[in-house]
């Protein structure tokens, strides 16, 4: 029996019985590879597995030349060490819950009996959920969802990577794509770091990058320029969407007043502001720009200095907190060498668990745990071209 049928054959046992499946190694590592069958960005980046919940990866430092001038049978005091750095992991529990309807079992395009349609979509609810917080997560105490559980990609070159803002009127003259602005990122990248670097990018970025030449009329320079971008290679990532914060040029600029009662309080749709000059319904804002306490509101209303929102804030906001106004259209581009990126997923018993439980007339909801964490080997390798705007 292969390693995929003893795990379809797992999760067969337990929705029909409703028990706990607890993956050993060999199950853990092939629903792993299912899980990256279904994602864009952790099918392309380095996996380690580990039986560890800490641990450390080695890095490779060579700075310098390796090898040096010699003269026989004479001692070089001045040797040059070849050595390894290591980076350290801590893998983090991730839970969470969700339905798998009836109906998508029925309809499922794998119609191969109710073990493996069941795999296959639980494999592409994990693999949603994971590139999601690749992308998207920034650490912070007490997080309230994925997004708050690891320092991730995007916020990871925010911190110690490159960034380039399509934003910035001084290097760019407007926020479209276009392949200077990607050359540019290309350039500006120490070039022993180029050549397996490639880009991530959303489905709509990659949509505009292909419209520079479609009137291009020979179709195999069409083809090999709409391939690749700036002759690097590209993968299109659907859940690296195009709706990060883009500040706006002498927009609102305020913080945080302090308040009693529950405005300013998590799960609340108010918040006090020192001051409200401009802000009006439907203003976009950003409590915390740019940092890992950043959240997103909408405005609905406005009373004096207290702003009712369109939904609640997650978090509680603090006094002093900042308040700037932003749009919503800034699409972010990531450029490295997908192995600089690590996803490590700890395997053995424990580590990976679900249960599944029968609701009657409506599906199967399945509990899941695991342990993961993220780390990127080298920061000075991985660059971000935020806030391109799509036409």
């Amino acid at each position: 029996m292969s390693k995929k049928h003893q795990l379809a054959k797992a999760f067969d046992d337990a929705s029909m019985s409703g028990k706990l499946v607890d993956l050993n190694e060999e199950q853990a590592t092939e629903f792993l590879s299912l899980v990256e069958d279904e994602s864009a960005f952790l099918k392309k980046i380095r996996k380690h597995t580990t039986q560890n919940p800490r641990g450390t990866i080695g890095k490779i430092t060579a700075d310098g030349n390796f090898l040096r001038p010699w003269v026989h049978n004479q001692k070089n005091s001045k040797d040059y060490e070849f050595g390894a750095e290591p980076v350290e992991y801590v893998t983090k529990l991730f839970r969470g819950s969700f339905i798998i309807y009836d109906s998508e079992i029925r309809n499922n395009i794998e119609k191969e009996g109710l073990e493996s349609t069941q795999l296959w979509i639980i494999a592409k609810k994990v693999a949603n959920d994971y590139e999601e917080t690749a992308f998207y997560s920034r650490k912070r105490d007490n997080p309230v969802n994925i997004r708050g559980m690891l320092d991730w990609v995007l916020r990871k070159a925010e911190q110690n990577g490159v960034v380039m803002d399509a934003n910035d009127s001084t290097v760019f003259t407007d926020r479209f794509i276009d392949i200077a602005k990607f050359r540019k990122v290309q350039k500006t990248l120490n070039p022993k770091y180029r050549k397996d670097a490639e880009w991530f990018i959303s489905p709509d970025v990659m949509m505009d990058y292909e419209d520079l030449y479609t009137t291009v009329a020979d179709f195999r320079v069409r083809d090999e320029l709409q391939s690749r971008i700036a002759k690097k290679a590209k993968t299109e990532c659907n859940l690296l969407l195009d709706d990060s914060s883009v500040l706006v040029d002498s927009g609102i600029d305020t913080t945080i007043a302090s308040w009693s009662g529950s405005v300013n309080q998590a799960w609340q749709n108010q918040i006090e502001v020192a001051s409200a000059t401009w802000i009006v319904a439907w203003k976009e804002l950003d409590l915390n720009y740019w940092t890992n306490l950043i959240q997103k509101v909408t405005v609905a209303s406005i009373s004096t200095t207290t702003v009712t929102l369109t939904e609640d804030i997650e978090y509680e906001a603090s006094v002093w907190d900042t308040i700037k106004e932003v749009t919503r259209d800034g699409a972010n581009c990531i450029f490295t060498d997908p192995l600089n990126v690590v996803w490590v997923q700890q395997v053995g018993r424990g580590s990976m668990t679900f249960e599944a439980e029968r609701i009657a007339s409506v599906g199967w909801r399945w509990h899941y745990v695991g342990n993961t964490d993220l780390i990127v080997i080298h920061d000075e390798k991985l660059w971000l071209l935020k806030n391109l705007q799509i036409k």
